[in-house]
């Protein structure tokens, strides 16, 4: 890759900043070495598949080579699996540890709670952590979770955590001390920013329509797929910013709202 610290990738520049190549004797090996890059590398601030790759690559079907081109279509539910919840408990218990006898992660501090409490956001999904006591992990809205099962970094940006383990990562919001729900009513009040580079394709308000909630209100096309912008309040449109055919940069306000 000539992806480096320090480089600018443009709207322009094609999604795939970088690539993995293994080989080996035969394709075993050659498998084996793919799958084990994958899972030890780590990958935080744009999005990635390799932990769907990883889980393809040592699916049994791709493993004995009886699959055909339709073996992501039919094994799609397994390598898609939502690990969100094991990783915002992994999150939660890093959050909480320190050095030496501070590393056990049992939740104990002196003069405080033995169970200290997180919550994270991810998209419209809330997790309400606890971790504590000497015998279990901790909780996840209530319930028991198994930590993942390969070693896990944690990558804090503000209030935004990245969680990085067998070369999965998710992507969360810290909303323990409200600072994030305060930014996203903020961010929501006036308008609507893209969440990504790249081109408008299609605009279905205008100024002075009146939208709900969840109304679609622009479609993006960026890394080869259309992404719906939806109102995130019932407001009244006071202008549009961006026309179909244009490009747009992450962070670009789209609509404006009327106050």
């Amino acid at each position: 890759t000539g992806v480096a610290p320090g480089s600018e990738v443009s709207m322009h520049y094609d999604p795939m900043l970088a690539k993995l190549i293994a080989h080996g004797a035969d394709r075993g090996q050659a498998i084996g070495q793919l799958s084990r890059a994958l899972r030890h590398s780590r990958v935080a601030g744009v999005e990635h598949n390799m932990a769907y790759l990883r889980r393809l690559l040592e699916h049994a079907l791709f493993a004995a080579g009886d699959y055909t081109t339709g073996l992501a279509e039919q094994v799609h539910a397994e390598v898609t699996a939502s690990e969100a919840e094991a990783f915002s408990l992994a999150a939660a218990r890093q959050q909480f540890q320190g050095a030496g006898l501070w590393a056990a992660g049992n939740g104990f501090r002196l003069n405080l709670p033995a169970h200290q409490q997180l919550a994270l956001r991810q998209g419209k999904r809330t997790f309400a952590i606890s971790v504590g006591g000497a015998a279990a992990a901790g909780t996840v809205n209530g319930q028991s979770v198994p930590l993942p099962v390969d070693p896990v970094q944690t990558l804090r940006r503000g209030d935004t955590l990245y969680v990085m383990s067998g070369g999965h990562t998710e992507k969360f919001i810290d909303l323990t001390d409200d600072i994030s729900r305060y930014q996203n009513e903020a961010d929501s009040r006036d308008g609507v920013v893209s969440p990504m580079p790249g081109q408008v394709i299609e605009v279905l308000c205008g100024a002075g329509d009146k939208v709900a909630k969840g109304d679609v209100l622009m479609v993006v096309e960026a890394m080869k797929m259309e992404h719906k912008i939806v109102a995130p309040k019932t407001a009244m449109i006071k202008e549009v910013c961006a026309n179909a055919g244009e490009r747009v940069e992450e962070g670009v306000e789209l609509v404006k709202f009327a106050e």
